[in-house]
């Protein structure tokens, strides 16, 4: 799929940027995280221990919008890391895991990305925010070859999500309150009983009385 070749190229690229030893990129499908690229591997065994103990920290940061990083940093101390934690105790090394966000659709995830170094230092703050500037860069090419991948009523459910989103700005609230009219109205369309009439052109036919 295209989605998968984007992130696969997303990955390298955020290795060699950053000397990481693994990174990890998962898409939100159907609500559900699955992996589409690993590094150093082209077809990982997503039933494995191991992808299972990846996709859980990253569905930590994505549940929680923020970094999360091994060993943490002051930004995410206090930050829930119980899946992180597995997946270092495994390891080694320094994590860092982080949402990915759909810039163009606002309130709707995309998926994560989880970086590793098994031999290096920790990441760093400003490695952090170079992270997070590069995926907000990346993320709507990568946005676009995920939507072309869904079927055509997996993508009318996420724009009607998209729409519900912006109407929920206290500056929609005209505009909220007319959906919420013209959906009443289309309900009570529905319920009301129509008139069961017969239209159409009649003849009448006999026999000629003498």
């Amino acid at each position: 799929a295209d989605a998968s070749v984007a992130a696969r190229a997303l990955a390298a690229r955020l290795a060699q940027a950053l000397a990481a030893s693994r990174v990890a990129v998962a898409l939100l499908q159907h609500d559900e995280l699955r992996l589409q690229a690993l590094t150093g591997l082209d077809d990982p065994d997503h039933q494995s221990d191991g992808v299972r103990l990846l996709l859980g920290a990253m569905n930590e940061a994505l549940e929680q919008g923020s970094t999360l990083a091994e060993p943490p940093t002051a930004a995410d101390a206090g930050l829930l890391r119980l899946e992180l934690g597995a997946l270092h105790q495994r390891v080694g090394g320094a994590l860092v895991a982080l949402p990915l966000a759909d810039a163009a659709t606002p309130g709707r995830a995309l998926g994560a990305v989880l970086l590793e170094r098994h031999d290096g230092p920790a990441f760093t703050a400003d490695e952090q925010a170079w992270l997070t500037h590069a995926l907000a860069l990346a993320a709507p090419a990568l946005a676009l070859q995920a939507r072309a991948d869904e079927g055509p009523l997996t993508r009318a459910w996420h724009r009607l999500q998209a729409t519900w989103q912006r109407l929920q700005d206290p500056q929609q609230r005209l505009r909220r309150r007319l959906w919420q009219a013209a959906a009443l109205l289309l309900a009570a369309g529905l319920l009301l009983p129509l008139p069961h009439r017969v239209g159409g052109t009649a003849r009448l036919e006999g026999a000629e009385q003498r």
